[in-house]
């Protein structure tokens, strides 16, 4: 099976909402792919401290509703992780991954 790997970066505030996409065509019909999400942190990538299925589509079907909630956000210590989102049809041979660098910083209120 082909695997295409797509890596950036980015910055979420502790206790926020991080949604991402994997840049697939938009005019794709994903109602037979499955989606997985996992992040890890950088330094320990054996072990999963989220590890879930993520099955909302948008009304279209063309994208997954990607998203760490913020409660997953603030549960995880400040620090750099791997955020990996993977999505498959093997009917197809196709096979997506996106691995994100993602810092977690310290959020900050300010009136």
């Amino acid at each position: 099976m082909a695997r295409v790997s797509v890596i950036y970066e980015d910055i979420v505030f502790q206790g926020e909402n991080f949604p991402f996409d994997l840049g697939l065509d938009s005019e794709t019909d994903l109602t037979a792919y499955t989606c997985n999400l996992n992040v890890r942190l950088e330094d320990s990538p054996a072990t999963a401290l989220i590890s879930r299925t993520v099955t909302t589509l948008t009304a279209d079907n063309f994208s997954f509703v990607i998203n760490l909630t913020p409660a997953e956000t603030g549960a995880l210590a400040l620090g750099v992780y791997i955020v990996g989102v993977e999505i498959a049809n093997n009917a197809i041979d196709f096979n997506r991954e996106a691995l994100i660098r993602l810092e977690v910083k310290q959020g900050w209120v300010h009136d």
